[in-house]
């Protein structure tokens, strides 16, 4: 029977082990995505390039060194950018616009969190800002433009979270109980502030695009057009105040009368 101490030894001998066999895995997958990367048309496979890129960048986030998956990332978003506006517009990727703003929000989020960590506020805000003024004009169908609002919402809502998190984190690693230095001057109240304007802007056209709509025209409408394809079956069992078939053929309509 192993003691205690000779138990925790190996214990933690085995965690080293499968910590290193970890990286060992991420380091071969992330060669393995850049070589799927080399091998691929920009042409013709800028889509596949955008996804194996961002899945080195993720490979390489588990390295100790966060530097190399920052660097990877950022060239992930210009693939992006790449395709999204490839020529200089973008009609081919129109029924793609929330597919790629979801891909373009993550890649953002993953840079801006990894500019904090270092702690470079400035490059994190400019990265913020631009990805916004970017994605702003991809805004898709009219009638969902209640669901582009709520995505530049969302943008400033998550820079916000995560710069009062890292404040949160300095605040506490610091002796004088608050965060010092460049992220102590964060005004977080400008992205929440933001944030409430487009969810503003959300909910109003949210309410334009039902106001549009007209659910008791479509209502009977659709009533109508059961009654029709009803009458069209022969048999069907007879029932107070429906369409029914008397078997002959001929259609009757039934009423509580009879």
């Amino acid at each position: 029977v192993l003691s205690g101490a000779s138990a925790l030894r190996r214990a933690e001998r085995a965690q080293l082990m499968l910590i290193e066999l970890a990286h060992l895995f991420y380091e071969d997958e992330a060669k393995r995505s850049r070589w799927v990367c080399e091998s691929l048309s920009r042409a013709t496979q800028s889509d596949l390039i955008v996804r194996h890129s961002f899945k080195m960048a993720f490979y390489l986030e588990h390295e100790r060194d966060k530097a190399p998956s920052l660097r990877q990332y950022i060239a992930t978003y210009a693939e992006l950018w790449d395709f999204v506006y490839a020529g200089g517009t973008y009609p081919h990727v129109t029924a793609r616009h929330e597919e790629l703003k979801a891909v373009a929000e993550l890649v953002n989020y993953k840079i801006c969190r990894l500019l904090l960590l270092s702690g470079n506020y400035k490059d994190a805000y400019a990265q913020l800002r631009r990805h916004v003024v970017i994605y702003q004009q991809v805004r898709g169908r009219d009638d969902l433009i209640f669901a582009h609002f709520a995505w530049l919402a969302r943008q400033h809502l998550h820079f916000a979270l995560l710069c009062m998190e890292h404040n949160a984190t300095r605040a506490s690693k610091s002796p004088l109980g608050f965060a010092v230095g460049e992220l102590a001057e964060v005004e977080v109240g400008e992205h929440l502030e933001a944030a409430a304007h487009w969810f503003s802007r959300r909910r109003a056209a949210a309410a334009a695009a039902l106001s549009a709509f007209n659910p008791a025209a479509d209502a009977a409408a659709a009533g109508d057009a059961a009654g029709r394809q009803l009458a069209m079956f022969w048999g069907q069992p007879r029932r107070a105040g429906g369409v029914s078939g008397d078997g002959g053929g001929a259609v009757v309509v039934q009423t509580d009368a009879d």
